[in-house]
């Protein structure tokens, strides 16, 4: 099949890009198939990042304040002129032939959009290991017909783009590539897969950009569903966090990758410390109006079981507690919420509570304890003995390793 003709803008977003942007542009830059232009948004960097696009000449459109990826690529699709329109993120290297392979795809009108193989480069690091384990972003090698595409890079025909109204800006939504894809599929245009059409992502985020990306990519379907309207439904999307997280936990310790196992406990956690956040900001009345206090009250609640918690090392129970410490519905706490849950003789977890939250919802705080000590209880002692030897060695954060 013969490479379509049209002409192609592409467009990299850009916010604080510095450390992998001049290998994405050189990348750009060393295309087969030519480009109109090569527009890059930088939505309020205040690192290197401005500089290095004026070294290579790309035209630039400055947002003077952070926007928003989704007002970003807005802004590429208001100010392109080509056909197509391309997208790459700043953290991504294109292999040459990368848009030519793309480009096959365009011959039918009736395909809207086409992605490549996306292969994941970090995997040196504990996140990258993770992210290998359970997010591989390499589809493969066998061309598909895929229902959604990842903005990572992928090239759209700019009319149907224009023709959805664009990326959904709603902040209500995290996801607009997911969205628009979507939408695009709805009004009959179909997406494409193609594996050999191959690029390079670098993940730069560490564990908390790692875990609240996927928890906010499945937010809107999981609210969409019904599961934030009442605490029935809240409880059924943490027991699906906990068995998620439990499973990929056994994978894990089944297949021997047992320095990333912690991961999986921290993910578990988190993920359920942002839906319980996220229902108590939606519905405010349902607990009270208490909602620091009981948010906080859970988040110590946590915290004094990992203390207590005989399997559990001190090293580990501090990298774990480290990851998910900064989920706060009511910031005023957070110095409440520092002090160590721990020296408190025989104080059980009730009493221990109720000294330092008198007010908050109790009931519900300890319902949601329950669940997670019985998560954390149905771990064979051998999978603690595995993560704790790694962390009682390393002495220093997941993070760190990250």
């Amino acid at each position: 099949m013969s490479t379509h003709t049209g002409k192609v803008s592409l467009y990299i977003p850009c916010r604080n890009a510095e450390k992998h942007l001049e290998k994405t542009l050189r990348s750009v830059f060393s295309q087969t198939h030519p480009l109109l232009e090569v527009i890059a948004v930088d939505d309020g960097s205040e690192d290197r990042t401005g500089e290095i696009l004026e070294s290579y000449g790309v035209r630039v459109v400055r947002h003077q304040e952070p926007m928003g990826i989704t007002r970003a690529r807005n802004t590429a699709l208001h100010h392109a002129r080509g056909e197509f329109l391309a997208s790459v993120d700043a953290d991504v290297v294109l292999e040459p032939d990368w848009l030519e392979k793309i480009m096959t795809n365009f011959s039918e009108g009736f395909v809207g959009g086409v992605g490549g193989r996306i292969v994941e480069r970090n995997v040196d690091s504990l996140v990258g290991r993770w992210i290998l384990a359970h997010r591989n972003p390499d589809k493969g090698e066998t061309k598909l017909v895929p229902p959604a595409l990842p903005t990572t890079a992928v090239v759209y025909r700019r009319k149907t783009l224009l023709e959805i109204g664009g990326f959904n800006d709603d902040k209500r939504y995290d996801h607009s590539d997911l969205d628009a894809s979507m939408r695009a599929v709805m009004i009959g245009y179909r997406l494409v897969y193609e594996p050999e059409a191959t690029c390079y992502h670098y993940f730069q985020g560490d564990i908390r950009r790692l875990f609240d990306g996927m928890w906010r990519f499945k937010k809107d379907a999981y609210v969409n569903c019904g599961l934030f309207v009442n605490p029935f439904g809240l409880r059924r999307k943490v027991e699906i966090n906990l068995g998620e997280f439990y499973q990929m936990l056994m994978d894990d310790f089944g297949a021997g990758r047992r320095t990333i196992m912690p991961l999986d406990i921290i993910g578990a956690l988190r993920h359920s410390l942002m839906d319980i956040r996220l229902y108590c900001r939606l519905h405010p009345d349902h607990i009270r109006g208490l909602e620091g206090d009981t948010f906080g009250a859970l988040k110590l609640g946590l915290r004094y079981i990992l203390e207590q918690k005989e399997a559990v090392s001190g090293p580990l129970a501090a990298d774990i507690l480290r990851e998910i410490w900064d989920i706060s519905v009511d910031s005023a706490r957070e110095g409440a919420l520092s002090e160590s849950a721990g020296g408190n003789g025989n104080v059980g977890l009730s009493g221990f509570l109720r000294a330092r939250f008198p007010r908050a919802d109790l009931e519900r705080v300890s319902e949601w304890l329950t669940m997670f000590l019985g998560f954390l209880n149905s771990f064979p002692d051998e999978i603690w003995e595995s993560m704790n030897r790694p962390a009682e060695q390393a002495g220093r954060s997941m993070t760190d390793q990250g």
